[in-house]
């Protein structure tokens, strides 16, 4: 698994990527994901940095996923493997790593944040398996999970 940024020679590849229609409402409001994640790059909502970044096997774009960052931490958005990619182990791989670049690249952040609908299980049992936490914190109706990042 490799962990791409989104840029001008691969960002038609990943518009590819979807989400199956009972996973939309935990991903993003509308497709392809890519675009929302490449759109809040832009125009930088709460006036956070977004990195938008793919995950790649065998040269094949099988999932996104956007990384906003303030001085404040890292918080993962629109994690998404493709739906004909899932229950092969790609969403584990993508998400470690994620972990890892937070873990080199911002050194100085002590969590990484997501939020899980509640309806979600599965992604709720990969965070958790994870080593993430969910916390009390609900943002528009989802709990907040924490990973605590190694000083």
């Amino acid at each position: 698994m490799k962990l791409l940024p989104i840029n001008r020679l691969n960002w038609r590849r990943c518009l590819g990527i979807s989400a199956r229609d009972d996973q939309m409402t935990y991903v993003a409001d509308y497709e392809p994901v890519a675009l929302v994640i490449l759109a809040k790059c832009f125009v930088r909502p709460q006036e956070r940095n977004w990195l938008p970044f793919a995950f790649e096997v065998k040269d094949q774009i099988v999932g996104v996923c956007a990384l906003s960052t303030s001085d404040h931490g890292c918080e993962l958005f629109h994690f998404l493997i493709d739906k004909s990619m899932q229950q092969q182990g790609h969403g584990r791989a993508a998400l470690s790593c994620i972990i890892e670049y937070v873990g080199r690249e911002f050194v100085d952040h002590r969590e990484l944040l997501l939020t899980v609908h509640p309806d979600n299980e599965a992604a709720q049992c990969l965070y958790a398996s994870a080593g993430f936490e969910k916390t009390t914190q609900i943002r528009d109706g989802e709990h907040v999970w924490r990973l605590a990042m190694a000083p």
